[in-house]
């Protein structure tokens, strides 16, 4: 609007008011899972995709939840390829990107996570060739080439182990989302939230920009602060120390405030 504005196209910008969030909304349509639920989702997968696919699928969704990589870069990933590849000359494996599959249109070079990187180096040499992972159609050997049709296929299994991440209410009519394969990136993000730099996190996420880091994963809710707070208190003591400076500390007697929150 501003450059519209001053090459002359229109007189003048509009005032635009941005709709403010309401105070109780989610910031995240669905949430972190946990450990157990993703073991319940791998406990699942035959009874949705067969026991002939059940390999493949588990392959990935472990992929997934080591990785934090998206759907559609987990089926574009290769060995070798020219679109998303794995970068093995290095000290550490990489996720070599090129600008065309970036929001940041820049050709990068950016690390995994070590757990990942354990995954990929179990795979034998002469096997790292072709796709990293080949999720099976059901009722056939191709490879399922659809980010749409793996992410409802990972929902279906989501749904057949109970694993509910939100919960709407449209029209009077209860609308459940069970886990997805975006709810296993959230639950690497929320891992490696309180074990790396924001910054860090930010280059392992592969977000454009800080400020996303910080809003889903970095601004932690105040009550997980303080549990860790109370828990780093009761294991080493009071940290208060005495409010007048020229007294020392009486020995062996007990900080009343740890006391109580024992």
């Amino acid at each position: 609007m501003n450059w519209a504005k001053d090459i002359g196209l229109i007189y003048d910008t509009p005032k635009i008011r941005m709709p403010k969030r309401a105070k109780n909304s989610k910031v995240m349509k669905g949430r972190p899972i946990t450990a157990e639920e993703f073991e319940r989702m791998l406990g699942k997968i035959s009874e949705v995709v067969g026991d002939d696919r059940s390999e493949s699928w588990k392959h990935l969704m472990i992929g997934l939840w080591w990785s934090g990589l998206r759907i559609t870069e987990a089926l574009m990933l290769t060995w070798d390829g020219h679109g998303i590849r794995i970068e093995l000359s290095g000290k550490y494996p990489m996720l070599n990107i090129p600008a065309e599959f970036q929001k940041s249109h820049k050709d990068e070079l950016l690390p995994i996570a070590p757990e990942f990187a354990e995954m990929l180096l179990r795979t034998p040499v002469e096997q790292r060739t072709g796709f990293v992972f080949n999720p099976q159609r059901k009722f056939s050997s191709d490879r399922f080439k659809s980010p749409r049709e793996a992410g409802r296929t990972i929902s279906n299994i989501g749904k057949k182990a109970g694993v509910k991440v939100n919960e709407s209410d449209k029209a009077g009519e209860v609308v459940i989302k069970y886990a997805s394969a975006h709810d296993f990136r959230r639950a690497f993000g929320t891992r490696w939230a309180p074990r790396v730099m924001p910054v860090d996190l930010q280059k392992l996420m592969r977000h454009e920009t800080i400020e996303t880091t910080m809003k889903f994963y970095v601004n932690q809710n105040a009550d997980e602060v303080a549990s860790r707070l109370y828990a780093a208190f009761n294991n080493q003591g009071s940290t208060l120390g005495s409010t007048d400076l020229n007294k020392q500390p009486v020995e062996n007697q007990e900080n009343p405030i740890h006391k109580q929150i024992k």
